[in-house]
């Protein structure tokens, strides 16, 4: 039976694994900067969200099956400004609706918690979560162009 878990920064641990699937899955899709992945560490995007949390809220949404790890969702509120934070599925189980689940729940936490100011940020070449995103009304607004070295 699939669960959906809130929690929050305490039990980050828990998604290490599937972050790390993650990136590497950004970085097979990256066109100009994948070799940027490589310097990717969880123990320091673990960092980050223990800072946000202590500046905000962080929520944590994990998904399982039984003892499986399927999916989890990052969500963020620092001031008025609401942020999905990170977000995966894993691929095996991806159109099966536990991607629009953990969007609903964690834009359901920012409406609750009176936030309208939502952003997500996307990788470039991630062209598949740019349309799953525009579902929930995401759409582009800026595009960063970095010097390649």
């Amino acid at each position: 039976m699939i669960t959906y878990d809130e929690t929050d920064e305490k039990d980050l641990e828990l998604i290490s694994d599937m972050w790390k699937k993650l990136i590497h899955h950004l970085q097979s899709q990256s066109t100009y900067f994948p070799m940027d992945y490589q310097c990717l560490f969880f123990e320091k995007r673990k960092e980050q969200f223990e800072n946000i949390a202590e500046s905000g809220n962080l929520r944590l949404d994990i998904v399982k099956d039984g003892e499986n790890y399927l999916g989890y969702s990052v969500s963020s509120i620092v001031g008025e400004k609401g942020s999905v934070e990170s977000l995966y599925v894993d691929k095996r189980c991806r159109k099966e609706g536990i991607g629009n689940k953990l969007m609903e729940r964690a834009l359901d936490w920012m409406k609750l918690n009176e936030v309208s100011d939502l952003e997500i940020l996307v990788s470039y070449g991630n062209e598949d979560a740019l349309k799953f995103y525009e579902k929930y009304e995401f759409y582009p607004k800026h595009l960063i162009l970095k010097k390649k070295h």
